[in-house]
């Protein structure tokens, strides 16, 4: 598919950016001359040809994308006829020494297939992937950043990150952190394109690991009805319940669901009291050995979610397996 190329030198507007790729895309190197339509350019956006009335969102941007781009001599008009143009070429490629993004035609027809949105996101979604490292195929910047930097809100911002995810276009990876005096907080989300998310999961590891901050997973989250049952069970353990005499597999399973109730405590659950572990301390040895890696693996390094919108799944003591290198023999041992 037709790899398009902008610079990073100019801060374009979004309509600019649009038209700017297409003709990027149709200027030709053997031809000084660039021929182009209003109808070409759409249907490069768009894969299809448009219609009059219920494309004139898109056909009114296309038309102020190429103004705009005429009035700020980003690019060299020559002729124009009703809605055909003639431009100089040589305006629309990018000299060897340029600073460029870099995106793929059927990126940007993905995203028109939403209507005139397509203008605004799309230029968001270049400058998220004008940030990414091209070695790590991600880059991890606050929200705020991003809003200060692109002059956006909160609210557009997750607005369009949801229809990126959506599209398979964005993989996000959400961290979740606890600071080490125990108050919650958010880490910065890595980013980078969705076909790259096995890259972009191994690149948030290495990010996560370098900060000062413990994690756990995602999946530690529990809702209301989750937590009360988990406190049930612990009080009928507690209470002598035939259900774990003697049985070591429902000991630790619950052993599990009462260290992810109290890793979800913060100050938001102020009114909730952690739950006593060291009952589970004369059980067995099993159930110590087993204390003792939750709290170096989950308390520590745990990863969060990597992206509510990603089809494929993980599983969680595999990942903590493959993250800390923890062998078949050593799981065993324990």
């Amino acid at each position: 598919m037709l790899k398009l190329f902008i610079t990073k030198e100019f801060i374009f507007e979004p309509e600019e950016v649009a038209v700017y790729l297409i003709l990027n895309g149709l200027q030709n190197n053997k031809n000084d001359i660039l021929f182009t339509s209003i109808d070409e350019i759409g249907y490069y956006l768009t894969g299809r040809f448009l219609d009059s009335q219920k494309d004139r969102r898109i056909i009114n941007g296309i038309k102020k994308g190429l103004s705009t781009l005429i009035k700020d001599e980003n690019i060299k008009f020559i002729e124009q006829d009703k809605n055909n143009y003639i431009f100089d070429g040589t305006t629309c490629r990018l000299n060897d020494k340029a600073n460029f993004t870099i995106i793929e035609l059927w990126e940007i027809q993905k995203i028109f297939a939403l209507g005139a949105i397509g203008f605004k996101l799309l230029k968001y979604y270049m400058n998220i992937v004008g940030t990414i490292n091209g070695k790590t195929k991600s880059w991890h910047m606050s929200q705020e950043d991003m809003c200060e930097a692109w002059e956006i809100n909160y609210v557009t911002l997750n607005e369009y990150n949801k229809k990126l995810e959506e599209l398979e276009l964005l993989f996000i990876y959400r961290g979740n952190a606890r600071k080490k005096d125990g108050t919650f907080h958010k880490i910065n989300n890595v980013y980078g394109r969705y076909r790259d998310k096995d890259e972009i999961m191994s690149e948030a590891r290495i990010y996560l690991s370098s900060t000062e901050f413990e994690y756990y997973m995602e999946k530690n989250k529990l809702d209301g009805d989750t937590r009360t049952s988990i406190k049930m069970r612990y009080n009928g353990f507690v209470a002598g319940a035939k259900k774990y005499k003697n049985n070591q597999g429902e000991i630790l399973k619950l052993y599990d669901d009462c260290v992810r109730y109290n890793k979800t405590l913060d100050e938001r659950y102020t009114e909730l009291t952690p739950l006593d572990l060291s009952v589970f301390d004369s059980v067995t040895n099993l159930v110590n050995q087993k204390q003792n890696i939750e709290s170096n693996d989950l308390d520590s390094d745990s990863w969060g979610d990597a992206n509510v919108m990603a089809k494929d799944t993980f599983d969680i003591d595999d990942e903590l397996k493959n993250i800390f290198g923890i062998t078949d023999s050593f799981e065993k041992a324990i």
